[in-house]
Formats: C-alpha cells, structure tokens, sequence
C-alpha cells in the first residue's frame, strides 16, 4: 500500500533537484520558480502532518517581527508574503528533517530512504555521464568552462564539451552543490564504503568542471575522513551487500574511463580547485568579495542598524533582491547580528538534534557536517537555491535515521531547541 504522505515528501524533494523536468510546465524561465514552490509546498505539508508546536519560537518570532522593516520599502504586500515565504521555508524543512518523530510518522525509514536516494543519485549521474559524451540535455542556463587559473587550461581543446556540466538539475552551480551533499548522505547511509564513496564524489565533482561543489565535498572529506584515508589502500569489497556492489561497479567503470578520457582537462581542473582556497588571488573569489561589500552599503543606507538588520525578505530572489554572493551576508542584512546570531544557534542545534545520546562538540562527522555547511552559506546564497535546500535536507535527514534515537521529551515538536 502507498504511504501517501512520504510519497508526496518524496515526490516534491525530487522535482525541486530535477528541475529540467519541470521546463514542460513552465518554460526555462520559470522552472526555477516552479521548484522555489515546490520547497514551500513541502513545508507546508510539513506543517500540516506534524501540528507544529514551535519550539523554535526565538528564530520564527524573529523573522516575523523583522517584516515589520519590510513596510519601509517599496514592496506590495504579496511581494513581503512571497519573500517571507522564500526566507523561512529552508528553516521548516531543515528542522523537519533531523526530527525523527516526524520522519517515522510519515513512514521514512533508512531502507526506503536509501532507494530513494539510490534512485536520486543514478539519475543525475546518467546525465552527468549523458552530458561528457556529447548529449544536449536542455538547461535553465548555460556556463561555460572556465579555463583561468591554471598554467595548461588555455592550451586545452575542450572539443563537444561546451559548459560546466548541470544534469537534470538544469545549471552547474546547484548540481555541483547539490551532488555534494547527495553523496555525504549516501556515505552516511553506507558507513562500511564512506571513505569510496566520498573518493567517487569528489571525481565526480572534478568531472562537473565546478569548484564550489568539490570544495564543499572536499572539506566534509578532510575533517570526517582524515584519521581512515590510509585505509583507502585496503578497501574490503567483500563487505558489499551485492545492490551496493553493482551500484559501485557500473559507478566508478565510467568513472575511470573518463578520468583517462579527459586526464587535460581534469589537470587544469585540480589547479583551479586548488587555486580557489588562494582565497583573495583568486578571480571569483574577488568577484565574490566585491558583492559582499554592497552589503555595507545596503545596511547603512536603511534607518536600522546593522544589530537589527533590514528587513526579512528583502534580499528574496522572488522579487529580485540582490544575492550579495553569500548567504550569511543576506542573513545579516536582513536580520542583523542580532539575527544572525540566532541563526547560528539554530543551525547548531539541529545538526546536534541528527546525532545519537552519545554526541560530543569534538565529534569529527559533526564538525564536518556543520563546518561544511557553514562553508557553503558563507561562499554563495545556498538557500535561494530549491535544489541546494532540498539536497542538504536530505544529508540532515540521512544523518538522522542513521544516528538519532527518539528524544525523551515532547516528541510533537519540530524545533528542537
């Protein structure tokens, strides 16, 4: 019998990554409008199966006192609604996500969880593979390869491959970023294969020509992995259940060829990836600061200080507000330090939620997930982005069937606090 409820979590989860699937319905310019309604539509079905009792009162109440500021600009009232909606909508869905009273109330286990994320993953490597042999999937937009920063890259004939590569989820940047914690959550589920799998990932990401989404893996690498990379050398494969075995063979065969296929193109690559933690040297990272400085301009030319912030919402995509390339500094913006600070303690304490009774500050899987995605908040606006959202609530959500016991206290609450 289909559990309605989940199938739908599953349903809305999926198409908000796949959005090339959505241009039917709307075109290449809505599509990602259409998948931004979709993450709202699954946080209202969160808040419609759990009967929320706000915990989390202090973040909530915050972002709706700070639409008062909203009214000071010329904004309609649909436009603070909608913009509203767009701001408090990854904070629903993350918290849903390491709560497992509402994960076993909509029937998500572990073994359906990992199909589904089997399922998910498959995909966007089909067309990632699909793109690298010349396929045109349709794409909401089209970046090319950059070839700066490297000593090689000018020389390098790129032949058919014409961009960065985006799969299904129709730009590189969300599908590079989304990619990333896709397979931190698979290497959760799997711990026996964590080290392969963070290993493929991060070919993976080489192979999408995109740097931030194999900084992101790189760093959840390092800091969880660190003390096991020696065992990469003694991988036992006879520990593969026969699905995962398979799943790995007909992963990494492609993988490899193409590793041979474009050895050039991935040697500039790695010198890119390498140069970007130059930090100030390099060229998008310049690109990246400059954007951020903006910010400064915005706080201070509103009445509000820059303790208060300016307004919830008023950097929304939805009604084209600027991005300031980082989503900590439209956190800022929008709510201050004051804000910002909650916002903080709020992320800490739902990724402290997703670990078991035995959890310690100076565990290195938390530090990593949290320090990774800090580092994503901070280098671009992660949360505009409905593929980014929902892939990084699938991680906390896998973290969480594998690692969290049902709390003692009030199990109706989604923030916990």
């Amino acid at each position: 019998m289909i559990n309605i409820p989940r199938t739908i979590i599953f349903l809305l989860l999926f198409f908000s990554i796949f959005r090339v699937f959505l241009i039917p319905l709307g075109g290449t310019a809505n599509a990602s409008l259409i998948a931004g309604l979709l993450n709202i539509l699954t946080a209202f079905q969160i808040i419609f199966y759990s009967k929320l009792n706000f915990d989390g009162l202090l973040l909530f109440s915050y972002a709706i006192l700070m639409i008062i500021p909203s009214f000071f600009y010329e904004l309609t009232l649909f436009e603070i609604f909608i913009s509203f909606l767009e701001t408090i909508t990854p904070i629903i869905i993350f918290s849903a996500s390491t709560n497992i009273v509402f994960l076993n109330k909509l029937g998500i286990t572990k073994r359906n969880f990992q199909r589904f994320l089997s399922v998910i993953i498959f995909l966007l490597l089909l067309g990632h593979l699909l793109t690298l042999i010349g396929f045109d999937i349709p794409s909401i937009r089209s970046v090319p390869i950059s070839t700066w920063g490297s000593e090689s890259g000018q020389d390098i004939d790129l032949g058919f491959i014409r961009s960065r590569v985006a799969s299904f989820v129709g730009t590189s940047g969300p599908y590079s970023n989304s990619m990333a914690y896709l397979f931190i959550a698979f290497s959760i589920l799997i711990r026996n294969q964590k080290l392969l799998i963070l290993v493929s990932g991060l070919i993976v990401q080489l192979l999408s020509f995109s740097r931030i989404g194999f900084a992101i893996l790189f760093i959840y690498f390092v800091i969880s992995e660190i003390e096991k990379i020696k065992i990469i050398f003694n991988i036992k494969f006879h520990k593969f259940k026969v699905n995962n075995l398979l799943f790995f063979i007909f992963t990494l065969i492609p993988l490899i060829y193409f590793i041979f296929s474009y050895k050039d193109i991935l040697s500039f690559q790695i010198e890119r990836v390498f140069y970007l933690f130059t930090l100030a040297n390099d060229v998008s990272n310049q690109v990246r600061i400059n954007r951020m400085d903006m910010a400064i301009t915005q706080i201070y030319e509103t009445i509000f200080s820059p303790i208060i912030g300016s307004g919830t919402g008023i950097t929304a995509r939805s009604i084209g507000g600027n991005q300031y390339e980082s989503q900590i500094v439209k956190i800022l913006v929008e709510w201050g330090l004051i804000g910002l600070s909650i916002f903080i303690y709020w992320l800490f304490k739902i990724i402290k939620t997703s670990f078991n009774k035995a959890f310690s500050l100076f565990d290195p899987e938390f530090l990593a997930l949290i320090l990774t995605i800090i580092f994503n908040l901070f280098v671009i606006q992660a949360l505009t982005s409905a593929p980014i959202i929902s892939s990084i609530s699938l991680t906390l959500m896998a973290n969480t069937l594998v690692k969290k016991d049902i709390p003692k206290k009030d199990k109706r609450l989604i923030f916990n606090f």
